[in-house]
């Protein structure tokens, strides 16, 4: 039994560093919003084929899990405004086919809403670490409901901006290899 969980560990070890030879995950700009307990997720997510040949498979996509937050909804994914569809999603993830022409870059949109319970939201930032490098750029904003207070974020906003009674988050990193996931703890 031992060794057979060892085989799967070696196999999908072997599956994640093939898979991220030859595509590249570099960039992602997201708009995160806090609006009436539901925690909004807007991303561009860039993507390089470095291959010779076309890339055509699932891409994983993980959601936070914990009991804190509800299931996700309203997940739309396109790939330059065309609807891509969701081969399989569940509570944890969601799967989605990735096309890219040899030696060329792609850009994917990914929105979705999550129910918060508690006072926290997340996005998975961890899972970057498993592409084997850092994003070349991220470009972050987060826009809380002015009935929301923030009282921590696990990464410290660059600039803060008030306007027209909003207040404006703003992430900017370059080289960027997250060490934990965007955490944002608020005082509804």
């Amino acid at each position: 039994m031992i060794k057979k969980i060892q085989l799967l560990i070696i196999l999908f070890f072997f599956i994640q560093t093939s898979y991220t030879q030859n595509l590249e995950f570099f960039r992602e700009d997201i708009t995160f919003t806090i609006k009436d307990n539901y925690f909004f997720v807007e991303g561009v997510y860039y993507f390089r084929n470095n291959f010779n040949e076309n890339i055509n498979r699932p891409l994983y996509y993980p959601f936070p899990t914990e009991d804190i937050y509800g299931e996700i909804t309203d997940c739309v994914i396109s790939k330059e405004n065309v609807l891509v569809e969701i081969l399989k999603q569940s509570r944890k993830a969601c799967f989605f086919k990735i096309e890219i022409k040899p030696n060329e870059e792609a850009i994917y949109t990914i929105k979705y809403k999550q129910e918060l319970f508690s006072d926290k939201a997340k996005y998975i930032l961890t899972s970057t670490q498993k592409w084997g490098q850092p994003l070349e750029l991220i470009n972050y904003q987060l826009i809380p409901d002015k009935d929301f207070e923030i009282s921590n974020f696990s990464y410290q906003p660059d600039r803060k901006i008030i306007k027209n009674d909003k207040i404006y988050y703003y992430w900017h990193k370059v080289n960027f290899m997250p060490d934990k996931d965007f955490i944002i703890t608020f005082i509804p």
